[in-house]
């Protein structure tokens, strides 16, 4: 439940749809909502955040996922079917992990061979799924986090 929670959470940072302390001299507007469920401040996210990364023994234990970074361009071209109204993340296995002969395999400490995979919903709970593909474009943090830039950091800075 918490990784579902992290990775919509990182969705909606990727697609724009968070408040932003800086301007690239795009405009943003704020995103109309009928829910306070939907979006959470800064600091609520970094409680959870943190509580999670407590959780796991993160830092001095660092083989766990703690977050996913996904292509924006790649999910605002997905969301482009107007059908989908909700996404269903699902928990899998890379492809390169099942190619190495892991298949229905739990991972060995220190590998993570984790991914996520999208796929749209529509409004009468049926998937709506552009061109019949789901979306995998994930980027597990540990192994390919990124090095530099605020978004090195385990929390979000505001």
């Amino acid at each position: 439940m918490r990784a579902l929670f992290f990775t919509v959470s990182l969705i909606l940072i990727t697609t724009g749809y968070s408040r932003c302390k800086k301007s690239s001299g795009a405009n943003f507007t704020q995103p109309q909502v009928n829910s306070t469920r939907t979006f959470i401040t800064v600091a609520q996210a970094n409680r959870r955040i943190n509580s999670y990364l407590t959780s796991i023994g993160y830092p001095n234990r660092d083989e766990k996922i703690r977050s996913w970074i996904i292509d924006a361009d790649s999910l605002r071209l997905y969301l482009q079917d107007t059908s989908i109204k909700k996404l269903k993340v699902f928990m899998a296995h890379s492809q390169e992990y099942i190619d190495s002969g892991n298949e229905g395999q739990p991972p060995v400490q220190g590998q993570i061979p984790e991914t996520i995979i999208l796929a749209g919903v529509n409004r009468n709970s049926n998937y709506a799924l552009p061109l019949d593909m789901a979306m995998d474009n994930s980027v597990p943090c540990p192994r390919m986090c990124p090095q530099a830039g605020e978004v090195a950091s385990p929390v979000i800075l505001d």
